[in-house]
């Protein structure tokens, strides 16, 4: 199987800032007769395909200290089979929204790409796959997360990794606890 191999309903996908996909060559796990592939991309268009990948987060063009880089459209390259996300410097004004959804104008230095598919794929339970390069150095977070449609949380990190330290995973499952409080397991490898 190739890039992204999943079964049945309701998780999006979520891929942030200077993922590198590539065709994987191995065989799946999964590569069994009672499980059935649901979707796969392969990115063999020049574009992307606008009916699967939205280019900006489900609730608008964000902004905190932790967020720095404005998202774009121009930021893919399709290439052989393989997405780029690049990440330019650059200065650039948009307008966004801050955690209480109050808009205004903002610089950035920075400017890269996401992509997520809530209104073009989603799934409940499944097999998630993903191969891809990710960069090194300070301000890369390239990540692969899985959220639901009911609002946050849930969500799983696949992985997050940080540019400055590019050998080290980190990967956590957000979740509410039976009072409503957001808790999350975390885990660094």
């Amino acid at each position: 199987m190739k890039f992204i191999s999943v079964n049945k309903k309701h998780i999006a996908l979520f891929l942030l800032g200077q993922v590198f996909f590539t065709n994987c060559k191995k065989e799946s796990p999964t590569d069994r007769d009672d499980w059935e592939l649901t979707f796969r991309e392969e990115f063999s268009d020049t574009a992307l395909n606008k009916n699967i990948w939205k280019t900006i987060f489900p609730w608008g063009q964000y902004y905190s200290e932790d967020y720095k880089q404005l998202f774009i459209d121009s930021a893919f390259l399709i290439n052989g089979g393989v997405l780029h996300i690049r990440a330019k410097r650059d200065t650039v004004m948009a307008l966004v929204h801050d955690d209480n959804y109050n808009y205004s104008l903002k610089e950035f230095y920075l400017s890269t790409g996401m992509l997520q598919s809530e209104e073009g794929f989603s799934q409940q339970y499944g097999y998630f796959e993903i191969r891809s390069k990710v960069p090194y150095g300070s301000g890369f977070w390239p990540a692969f997360w899985l959220m639901a449609h009911s609002g946050w949380p849930p969500e799983i990190d696949v992985f997050e990794i940080s540019g400055r330290q590019p050998n080290r995973l980190h990967m956590a499952n957000h979740f509410r606890d039976k009072q409503g409080v957001h808790r999350q397991n975390t885990i660094t490898i």
